[in-house]
């Protein structure tokens, strides 16, 4: 099977330049991001995630791993704002990523175009656009689901 991914030069990272030429092949050889991955089709401003791509119903935004919490973690503000409840009153998890920083359903964004699961064999929350979404729009998620 051929990997098809950008392969690492030694002039992107001058972690090389010491290394034996034999260990500078097997790692030229390498391949950093296969060609095919969806890369930066979100971004975020630090308060906001907003769309680099137009998304289409059910298309994923966004695969987030998770760090797991206990529940008596969330009595302070800073975690309970940060953490996902992915089974009623049992688990708790800290997304990493940008999921931390999609809009929640409010007054200000009445509608959510993005919905999550929770994929326990993966531990990791998968989000997906529950409608069409055009390129540059906020990304908004409804945790109340």
């Amino acid at each position: 099977m051929r990997n098809s991914g950008k392969q690492i030069n030694e002039s992107m990272y001058g972690l090389f330049r010491d290394m034996p030429k034999r260990d500078k092949k097997v790692i030229k050889s390498a391949q950093m991001v296969p060609t095919n991955a969806n890369q930066c089709r979100v971004f975020c401003d630090g308060s906001s995630v907003y769309s680099n791509a137009k998304f289409h119903c059910g298309d994923i935004v966004e695969i987030c791993p998770v760090r797991d919490i206990e529940k008596n973690s969330l009595y302070t503000r800073e975690v309970r704002d940060m953490a996902f409840e992915v089974e009623p009153d049992t688990k708790y998890v800290v997304p990493l990523g940008y999921c931390q920083y999609y809009n929640i359903v409010d007054k200000q964004h009445p509608v959510a175009n993005c919905e999550y699961e929770w994929d326990a064999d993966k531990k990791v929350i998968v989000i997906r656009a529950n409608c069409t979404i055009p390129k540059m729009s906020i990304l908004i998620l409804d945790l109340e689901k």
